[in-house]
């Protein structure tokens, strides 16, 4: 087993490798390597062998599958996708430490080693935390697998934040999942104290556990929630839209409600399980709908059952949305068998009764239409002269 142990400068690390390790573990400490090759102080870099460093770590990754080894332990700060990619498909587990700033400084000034370098340490530190701290306070374990992010959130104002949900939501489900959710909250609260946050959705839809906790933690949120639905807001994506105080749609924008469904295999048992699963599933995303619409729950259900696409002129009908948005455009075609809203592509057999847009004018169609304009164009400056 690998296991990436990563955190904050200062956060007890190699104290928490040390403790677990064996005596048949290999470990790489990215600092102890740069103090053996520079031979410089702890915590001291000589920045021109960072390049070297990174090859070496690579080097001992790559030759694990070799050596005869109980375990093997990486200490790094920061974990990305790029990463994770060094491993291949080879089985990892991510441990992050979870120390707060203070306690991280704390240890920097108390230790003599530190001494000389206490100033540039805590400059290390806070730059860690300001870039990276709402992260710290999840469960980094397991699978080999971070979670992978799809939204962004970034504050705007003192007062406002922002938050993109462009294509699908969640690759993997939420389900029995602690880490995705909290990170979601994590990052949204380190927005601060904002009074208002503006969403933006262009998105198929995704995992329904990932949409009903996102759903849950804008609802709870103190800021006034406007949602603008940037194109498309389809099968759980409409349920995010919901927890909007305000909804915002293009003229050509649409959206989309259908019954939950999922792919699974099993015996006769567990098919009706599943049965009453996506029955009790459905019942938690008509509450979301019918909070905000004018609906009943038998006209609700005819048009889940439908799988409905609904324009903007109809979500505000309907009461899904408040507003059309006139002065906006979007861009809304199929070419083949996919549908496109914007830069977002989604295949046409992923849904049941897709809707009929009009495919992107050809070449020749374009040249009319320059051809018409440019004649336009004439008469007017000859009515001008």
């Amino acid at each position: 087993m690998i296991y990436v142990i990563w955190g904050p400068p200062a956060s007890g690390k190699s104290t928490y490798v040390a403790e677990n390790r064996s005596e048949n573990s290999v470990t790489f400490d990215f600092d102890k390597v740069m103090q053996a090759l520079s031979g410089l102080k702890p915590h001291h870099k000589n920045r021109n062998l960072i390049g070297l460093v990174v090859d070496i770590r690579q080097m001992v990754i790559d030759a694990l599958g070799e050596l005869e080894v109980d375990d093997a332990w990486i200490i790094t700060t920061w974990v990305d996708e790029d990463f994770q990619a060094k491993f291949g498909d080879v089985e990892v587990e991510y441990v992050l430490m979870r120390t707060d700033k203070e306690t991280c400084l704390q240890r920097v000034y108390n230790d003599p080693d530190r001494a000389e370098v206490a100033e540039e340490m805590k400059e290390v530190i806070e730059e860690w935390f300001d870039k990276h701290g709402a992260q710290n306070s999840i469960a980094a374990k397991g699978g080999g697998k971070m979670p992978k992010k799809f939204w962004n959130l970034q504050k705007v104002s003192d007062s406002a934040g922002e938050l993109s949900l462009y294509g699908e939501i969640s690759s993997v489900s939420w389900w029995g999942d602690e880490v995705t959710p909290q990170m979601f909250k994590d990052e949204l609260d380190a927005l601060g104290d904002i009074s208002t946050l503006n969403v933006y959705i262009n998105s198929p839809g995704g995992d329904v556990f990932a949409g009903q906790a996102i759903h849950s933690i804008l609802k709870r949120h103190k800021a006034t929630v406007h949602v603008y639905i940037d194109g498309l807001a389809a099968s759980i994506a409409s349920v995010v839209a919901m927890a909007g105080d305000t909804v915002t749609m293009p003229r050509n924008a649409m959206m989309m409600i259908h019954k939950p469904f999922t792919v699974m295999v099993g015996n006769a048992d567990d098919f009706l399980k599943m049965a009453s699963d996506l029955e009790k599933i459905q019942d938690s995303i008509e509450e979301a709908y019918l909070e905000r619409t004018n609906l009943d729950k038998a006209e609700l259900k005819t048009l889940i059952g439908n799988e409905s696409w609904l324009t903007a002129e109809e979500c505000v009908e309907f009461g899904f949305a408040d507003e059309i948005e006139k002065e906006r455009e979007i861009a809304a075609c199929q070419k083949g068998g996919i549908l496109m809203f914007n830069s977002l592509e989604i295949e046409r057999e992923r849904f049941e009764n897709p809707p009929e847009l009009r495919s992107p004018p050809t070449r020749q169609e374009l040249l009319n239409v320059l051809k018409q304009k440019s004649a336009h164009i004439e008469r007017m400056i000859k009515r001008w002269n």
